[in-house]
C-alpha cells in the first residue's frame, strides 16, 4: 500500500510492482491528482501543457495501453544539468553545483556585476551550442523565441556569483499559450567575458536551445547594451535591476480599443532617438555591418558571417516572383527560369522547423503542397476562385480541427519512437526534421515530410507520420480487427 501511495503521488510506476497488471494500472489512474497525471506523461515524453485533468487522464491511459516506456528519468535529468554545469577552467574540468542546487540567499536582482553580454554573444551561442544554421541566423527575426522577446514575456532576471568568474542568470519566461499559468524558470551560465556556457529552461522541451531559452538571450543582450555603464564610477552604488516590463493582459473597454489602421502611437520622450535607423536592412547589409563589428575578436560568430558572399540573399517566394510575370506567356515555365537548386536548398534550410518558423508559411504561399495534392486532381469546378484555390493563396491558412490538434499534439512523440527503432535497426543512421522540399524542374510544387532518414545500408529516404484521429478511444488490439475486417470486406 505504501508503494502504492508514492505511485499515486508521483506518477512514477517503476516503483510500482511489476505484476500490476493494466487493469489495476487503470483504477490508480483514476484516482491521480494532477501533477502526478502530469509526471507520469511527462516521463514518456507526451505533452501536458494547457489539459485538464480529464484529458490527462485519458492521455495517460492511452500510454498504459500502448505500453509507452519512460524516456527520461530524473536521473537523467540530474546529469543532463551537470553536464551543463561543467566548464573548463585553466584546462581543468570544473563542475558548478547546479542553478536548482544554488543556496536562495545567493540569488539577487542587483545585476550590475554581470558581463556585457552582446548579440555577437547570443548568435555565437545559437550557432556553437544550440546547433542553429547560417540561414536560420540570418532570419532570427522570425524565431518564436525572438518574438517572445519583444512581447516581453521575459521578466525577474536574477544573478548567482559563481567560483572562477562565471554567473548564473535566471528568469521567468511567461507560457506563450497561457498566461495564467506557472511561468517557466529559464536560465544561463556565462563567464566573464559575457560567453554563454550553457542555458536550460523548465519546459518538456529543455535541450538548451528551446524557444524560452532564446527569449531570455535576446531580452539580456539587450538588456545589457542598454546598461552598458553600469559598472562605472557613477554607477556602482545604483541598483541595477532588470527594467524589462512583465507583459500582462489587462481587459479594455470597447471604447478605449483603437481601432484606427494607422497607430498614432507617438514615441515617449525617455527613450526617443532622433537618429533614423533603418528598419528595411536587408540582409546581407545586417551582415557585413555585424563582420565589420567583431572582426579582429575571438568569436565563433566569423564562421558563418562572410559579407563577400552575394547568396546570401533571401530567394523570392512565389508571390514575388508573380509581381514581373507577363501574361502572355507560360507561369510554370517562367516560375522554372526564377528557381535554381540553390534558391531549393537555400528554401529548405530557411524552413527547419515547418509550423514554428514564418518562413516556412512565406514559402508554402503559392504552391501547391502534398496535403492538397489529392484535391487538385480530383477538383471538376469551373470556379477560378474555388475553395482550393483560396487555401493555396491563403496566408493565415493556420485553422486547426480536433484531428490535426491530436495528430500534431502526438507526432513528436511518434517520430522519438520511430528515431530510435530506425537508428538501433541501421547502420550510421540518421533522422532529421525537413523544412520545405522543393524541385526546381516543377517549383509550384511543395512537399514537408515529418522527417527525412539516411543509413548506410539503404540510403535516404523520408518518413510521414499519421495519428488517426478515428482510432483514438481504441485499443492496439481493436484497431488491429478493425483494419483487419475492412480488409476482408474489400
Amino acid at each position: 500500500m505504501k508503494t502504492q501511495n508514492v505511485a499515486l503521488l508521483t506518477g512514477r510506476w517503476d516503483t510500482y510492482p511489476q505484476q500490476t497488471t493494466k487493469l489495476t494500472m487503470a483504477a490508480e489512474l483514476n484516482r491521480m491528482l494532477k501533477p502526478a497525471l502530469r509526471s507520469f506523461l511527462m516521463e514518456r515524453g507526451m505533452t501536458v501543457s494547457d489539459y485538464s485533468v480529464q484529458q490527462l487522464r485519458e492521455l495517460a491511459f492511452k500510454a498504459v495501453e500502448l505500453d509507452l516506456p519512460v524516456i527520461s528519468t530524473p536521473d537523467d535529468t540530474d546529469s543532463f544539468l551537470q553536464f551543463r554545469s561543467t566548464v573548463v577552467v585553466n584546462g581543468e574540468k570544473v563542475t558548478f553545483p547546479t542553478v536548482f542546487q544554488c543556496d536562495q540567499k545567493g540569488w539577487t536582482d542587483d545585476l550590475k556585476n554581470i558581463p556585457v553580454f552582446s548579440m555577437a554573444d547570443v548568435f555565437a551561442y545559437l550557432v556553437s551550442y544550440a546547433k542553429w544554421t547560417p540561414s536560420r541566423l540570418r532570419t532570427y527575426k522570425n524565431e518564436r523565441g525572438f518574438r517572445l522577446s519583444k512581447s516581453n514575456h521575459i521578466s525577474s532576471a536574477e544573478s548567482f556569483n559563481l567560483p572562477h568568474e562565471h554567473f548564473y542568470i535566471k528568469a521567468s519566461c511567461i507560457r506563450e499559450t497561457s498566461q495564467k499559468a506557472d511561468p517557466y524558470m529559464t536560465w544561463c551560465l556565462v563567464n566573464s567575458e559575457g560567453v554563454c556556457i550553457s542555458a536550460g529552461c523548465h519546459c518538456t522541451a529543455d535541450d538548451g536551445g528551446c524557444k524560452h531559452v532564446v527569449a531570455l538571450l535576446f531580452c539580456l543582450a539587450n538588456w545589457s547594451d542598454r546598461h552598458i555603464d553600469r559598472n562605472t564610477e557613477t554607477c556602482t552604488d545604483t541598483k541595477c535591476g532588470w527594467d524589462i516590463p512583465r507583459k500582462v493582459s489587462v481587459p479594455m473597454k470597447l471604447d478605449s480599443i483603437e481601432h484606427s489602421v494607422n497607430s498614432r502611437v507617438q514615441p515617449f520622450e525617455h527613450v526617443y532617438d532622433p537618429i533614423n535607423h533603418d528598419d528595411n536592412m536587408s540582409d546581407v547589409e545586417f551582415e557585413a555591418g555585424l563582420h565589420n563589428l567583431i572582426q579582429g575578436h575571438d568569436t565563433q560568430i566569423i564562421e558563418v558571417l562572410d559579407k563577400s558572399e552575394d547568396s546570401l540573399t533571401m530567394p523570392k517566394s512565389i508571390i514575388e516572383s508573380a509581381e514581373d510575370f507577363l501574361e502572355n506567356s507560360s507561369f510554370l515555365e517562367y516560375l522554372k527560369s526564377k528557381v535554381n537548386q540553390d534558391d531549393c536548398d537555400q528554401i529548405y534550410s530557411l524552413t527547419e522547423g515547418q509550423s514554428d518558423n514564418q518562413n516556412w508559411y512565406e514559402y508554402r504561399l503559392g504552391r501547391i503542397t502534398s496535403s492538397i495534392i489529392p484535391l487538385v486532381y480530383h477538383y471538376q469546378g469551373n470556379d477560378k476562385n474555388n475553395y482550393i484555390v483560396r487555401q493555396i493563396l491563403d496566408k493565415n491558412n493556420n485553422f486547426s480541427t480536433p484531428a490535426m490538434i491530436y495528430g500534431k499534439e502526438r507526432e513528436h512523440l511518434a517520430r522519438d519512437l520511430y528515431s530510435k527503432e530506425y537508428i538501433s535497426e541501421h547502420e550510421k543512421a540518421v533522422v532529421e526534421l525537413s523544412g520545405l522540399i522543393i524541385n526546381k524542374d516543377i517549383p509550384h510544387l511543395g512537399a514537408s515530410p515529418d522527417a527525412i532518414v539516411n543509413c548506410k545500408c539503404c540510403g535516404k529516404g523520408i518518413v510521414e507520420i499519421k495519428c488517426p484521429y478515428t482510432f483514438k478511444n481504441l485499443t492496439l488490439d481493436e484497431i488491429s480487427e478493425k483494419k483487419i475486417s475492412s480488409y476482408q470486406n474489400l
